[in-house]
């Protein structure tokens, strides 16, 4: 509640620059909805918001732009769909029924099991077609096959663990 009453107070008189740190901290998934409904009408209403966060999933629905601090120092930054478009579409998501042997393809580097389906980091420089010729050679039945960029919070424990 106390988390609720503070980000009320500042943003109660639209101002036109908002530096908020860890705004949804403690709150439930329909407060942080509904705090962040109100930062997006803000932002369209043409407010400048800084927004100090460790939940990725939020920074990349939300924000323009980033600064990726760790330990003290600048480790990425810039406009979020160009830092997502230079590392080039690697994650393969799918959904699919039947034999699951195509999982062990040797272009996948990564392989996250999502209920009936698999999310797959290719390896630099491999094809998703060779993924996909090979659940289809195994038999599964696909029923959804996307080739996306990295999540930012996959680009952040990247950088992080690399920095």
């Amino acid at each position: 509640m106390q988390q609720k009453v503070q980000f009320i107070t500042s943003v109660i008189h639209e101002p036109p620059v908002m530096i908020l740190d860890e705004p949804f901290s403690g709150l439930d998934p329909v407060n942080s909805a509904t705090i962040e409904e109100i930062i997006m009408e803000m932002k369209g209403k043409g407010a400048t918001i800084v927004l100090s966060s460790h939940r990725m999933d939020q920074i990349e629905r939300m924000c323009d732009a980033i600064c990726l601090i760790n330990k003290g120092q600048n480790i990425l930054d810039g406009d979020i769909r160009s830092i997502k478009e230079s590392y080039g579409k690697n994650t393969v998501q799918f959904e699919f029924t039947g034999p699951d042997t195509f999982l062990k393809s040797p272009s996948i580097e990564k392989l996250t099991r999502l209920g009936n389906g698999a999310e797959a980091k290719l390896k630099p420089g491999a094809d998703s077609q060779e993924v996909l010729r090979a659940a289809l050679q195994a038999g599964a039945n696909i029923t959804k096959f996307e080739l996306m960029y990295p999540t930012l919070n996959e680009i952040f424990i990247e950088r992080t663990t690399r920095a």
